[in-house]
């Protein structure tokens, strides 16, 4: 628990800064939502503020300019992420000898690649992947980018040891389910009643043969 902050004179800026805080969080995070919705192009100054119901004067107050508004909603959308991979890798996998088709880890690793972009199926897809590439272009962004991909890889890993198979190809493992999720939604398996629950099944039947060849149990 944190401790609490000694009683400080009041003063109308000591007043106003709770609420400076409270909108300059306001505008990351709902800027980070139109990043997962519709990448760095999405954001505005005029779109944050509506989104985060605060004044359009907020966003030149608190931010140099818009480029500094999405560098940071970036960052929160991606430990967003983050934290989101480490819930979905967490969970207990059965030993390799009750899962020699690798069906279980390959739904587990598909599960943790797509994160909450799953539950709109085939379209959810799309939109991960047309943010991986637009983050991956932007010299400024690429290299947040890049650490996320180092997080889900290691997911991928912790997946892979706690089903007995090889963690050290946990790379070669992530790419192949990458290209099994685009095929995916290409294929538009993502439909239906339950979209997230068709598109996983077809990615990781697809995966499934592929990661038993390039992660089998250490010898």
């Amino acid at each position: 628990m944190p401790l609490p902050s000694p009683e400080l004179p009041s003063s109308p800026e000591r007043r106003a800064a709770p609420r400076g805080a409270a909108r300059r969080a306001a505008l990351v995070s709902s800027a980070a939502d139109l990043v997962a919705a519709g990448g760095p192009a999405a954001v505005s100054a005029r779109a944050a503020a509506r989104a985060a119901q605060v004044p359009l004067a907020a966003v030149s107050y608190h931010f140099d300019d818009v480029a500094s508004l999405v560098r940071e909603a970036v960052a929160e959308l991606l430990d967003r992420l983050a934290a989101d991979v480490a819930v979905r890798s967490a969970g207990p996998l059965p030993p390799v000898g009750q899962d020699e088709d690798g069906g279980v880890v390959a739904a587990a690793v598909v599960a943790a690649v797509l994160g909450p972009y799953g539950a709109a199926g085939a379209a959810g897809v799309r939109a991960l992947y047309a943010r991986t590439l637009e983050l991956a272009g932007d010299e400024a962004l690429a290299p947040r980018l890049r650490a996320f991909d180092e997080v889900v890889t290691a997911a991928v890993a912790r997946l892979l040891a706690a089903a007995g198979r090889r963690p050290e190809r946990a790379r070669e493992v992530l790419a192949l389910a990458d290209g099994w999720l685009v095929a995916a939604a290409v294929a538009g398996a993502g439909s239906g009643a339950d979209p997230e629950g068709a598109l996983r099944g077809w990615a990781a039947e697809r995966l499934a043969p592929g990661l038993v060849l390039l992660a089998p149990p250490p010898a």
